[in-house]
């Protein structure tokens, strides 16, 4: 899976290509509001890894799927933010 990162009008942002489908997300992790396609992301089994906390969000949905190693939680409804 390649990624493309673009410029949405609601800030920066990438697409990724899945079963055919496109799905575009701002590019920050809502745990800490850092790049999520910075050095060392990785794509694993649909999800989308925040290279800072290993936070995992399913990239057809959006929603978290595997908490980040931190003391700081997640704040509520904590998932990726579709891109306009």
């Amino acid at each position: 899976m390649e990624i493309e990162r673009f410029l949405s009008t609601t800030g920066p942002a990438f697409r990724i290509k899945v079963d055919g489908q496109t799905y575009s997300y701002l590019d920050y992790c809502p745990h800490k509001g850092r790049v999520i396609t910075s050095e060392g992301f990785l794509i694993v089994d649909g999800r989308i890894r925040c290279p800072f906390h290993g936070a995992e969000f399913d990239i057809k949905s959006g929603e978290l799927k595997v908490l980040p190693v931190s003391k700081t939680p997640c704040p509520p409804n904590c998932r990726l933010i579709p891109a306009v």
